[in-house]
């Protein structure tokens, strides 16, 4: 997700924890000074450890998720882990393989078109197919407004 995306869903930036190291207690400090230093120093490791644990599990996801040539060059040889965060290794793989060129983008829109809208199922199903393809055209760097997306024909 993008700081502009994320910007969308939370009115607050983003910024990973870092470990807040070991914790210091000067001298002269109070025993409810230090009761609280020990707590924020506890719950800033334990918000660290928590970012670290989501980032290695979103990280195995991606490894399950992608074949594993499409990783080699990102793969630590020693360890056989991949190198970076996340967000890293998604930059990685759009910029190496993401390339979605203007037919494919056309031919996206084409599927669009050719949507053909069941009232038996849910009418998300084309604010879905919609928002897949607002996606993909930002993906392929030819953005389109929401008052575009809102003229996208689909057959009735």
């Amino acid at each position: 997700m993008t700081a502009t995306q994320y910007g969308l869903v939370s009115n607050m930036a983003f910024v990973r924890p870092v470990h807040p190291g070991t914790l210091l207690i000067p001298p002269a400090t109070t025993a409810a000074q230090s009761q609280v230093l020990r707590e924020h120093h506890k719950e800033q490791l334990r918000l660290f450890q928590e970012v670290e644990g989501v980032e290695k599990a979103l990280i195995q996801q991606i490894i399950k998720s992608v074949e594993a040539l499409y990783l080699a060059a990102i793969r630590d040889h020693v360890s056989n882990s991949l190198t970076g965060t996340v967000q890293q290794i998604l930059d990685y793989l759009q910029t190496v393989y993401g390339q979605i060129s203007p037919q494919m983008l056309e031919d996206r829109e084409q599927e669009l078109r050719n949507l053909s809208y069941n009232p038996r199922l849910p009418i998300d199903v084309v604010f879905n197919a919609v928002e897949d393809y607002i996606d993909f055209a930002e993906l392929a760097l030819q953005p389109i407004s929401q008052r575009q997306s809102i003229s996208k024909p689909t057959s009735s």
